[in-house]
C-alpha cells in the first residue's frame, strides 16, 4: 500500500511476525530496494538490497555518503540465498543517502519519507494497552523483545 500523500513510490507495510512498520522503495529498473525501519533501541535502520545472482558470503565494494558524514568505503554482502546483495546501517537520523558502485548508483532524500511515523508507531506499540483503552483499534502490541 502506498503511503498517502507520499505516493512517490514509497510503500508502507508491516512485518508478519512482529507487525513492525517499515517503509520501502523498490526500483525495478536498477534492481534496488531501499527499506527503512526502526530498531528496538530507537535507531533508524536503512537496508539496501541489490538483486543479482552471487556466491553466498561474497562481497562487492561501494562508496557510501550517509547524511552529512564524509564518504566512506563499504561492502555489500551476498545473501545466503545467492539471489542478491545486502547492506545495512543504523543512524540516529536519516536525511539522505548516496551509494555508488560499479553495479548501480542510489540517491535518496529522506525528507520525502514519513520517517517520524516509524518512531510514533514504535511508541504506540510499546504502550498498546493505553492506546487500545482510548479506542484505537488498529494498535499492535510490542513483540520484538
Amino acid at each position: 500500500m502506498y503511503y498517502e500523500p507520499f505516493s512517490n513510490g514509497i510503500q508502507t507495510t508491516r512485518t508478519k511476525d512482529t507487525k513492525q512498520l517499515l517503509f520501502r522503495r523498490v526500483d525495478t529498473s536498477s534492481k534496488l530496494t531501499t527499506v527503512v525501519n526502526i530498531t528496538y533501541t530507537n535507531k533508524l535502520e536503512i537496508i539496501v538490497t541489490y538483486e543479482d545472482s552471487c556466491v553466498s558470503g561474497s562481497f562487492f565494494p561501494a562508496k557510501l555518503k550517509l547524511n552529512q558524514t564524509p564518504q566512506q568505503q563499504i561492502n555489500f554482502q551476498c545473501k545466503k540465498s545467492g539471489r542478491g546483495y545486502l547492506f545495512r546501517r543504523t543512524a540516529n537520523q536519516l536525511t539522505s543517502v548516496q551509494i555508488k558502485s560499479d553495479k548501480f548508483e542510489l540517491k535518496e532524500n529522506f525528507s520525502e519519507w514519513p520517517i517520524d511515523e516509524l518512531k510514533k508507531d514504535q511508541f504506540i506499540q510499546q504502550h498498546s494497552n493505553f492506546f487500545k483503552g482510548k479506542g484505537q483499534s488498529d494498535v499492535y502490541e510490542w513483540s520484538r523483545d
